[in-house]
């Protein structure tokens, strides 16, 4: 993908894919999370009642290992201010190593499902506009490398290899 892509251009193609709802506690306690071993699962309330698009970068930076923890609808309420930030910061932290891990399909089948099940119910334009800015971010330093693996599961994604049909879908 070309250097030259606008990041304003990203940062309006995730707002046209994710609605700005608000995160509910329902959604931060959902039976798949793993909050037991989070270590800032007690500021998670922060979280509560604020859309994707009031995650500024000091919340993203202080929950920087939130989404190995966050269940399936956490995952898809944050991913959009995950990669906004990514977007719009030089990230030299560990928050595109967690993004980036988490948006790749390892062969464990454990990790097959977690992405499918996060991944199923994003709609073809959301799917589309995480994989544009994924390929933007293979062309940005210290990212390159998870992004691109990251980006060889989005190409599979939207190829239509995700998901398989045990998998629960919240």
């Amino acid at each position: 993908m070309s250097t030259d892509v606008d990041p304003d251009d990203l940062r309006a193609a995730l707002i046209a894919a994710f609605p700005a709802e608000p995160i509910t506690r329902d959604t931060i306690d959902e039976p798949l999370a793993n909050w037991d071993v989070y270590e800032e699962a007690g500021e998670l309330s922060m979280l509560e009642g604020k859309t994707w698009l009031e995650l500024d970068a000091a919340v993203v930076e202080h929950h920087d290992v939130l989404m190995p923890y966050a269940g399936n609808a956490l995952f898809r309420a944050t991913l959009p201010a995950y990669l906004l930030y990514l977007v719009e910061h030089p990230a030299y932290n560990e928050v595109p190593f967690h993004v980036g891990g988490q948006l790749s399909r390892a062969d464990d089948p454990t990790d097959l499902k977690t992405i499918d099940r996060r991944v199923a119910p994003l709609t073809a334009g959301q799917r589309a506009a995480v994989r544009r800015v994924i390929g933007y971010l293979t062309t940005r330093e210290p990212m390159k490398e998870v992004m691109a693996r990251a980006l060889e599961t989005w190409d599979r994604v939207l190829a239509g290899e995700v998901v398989s049909s045990d998998n629960q879908r919240t």
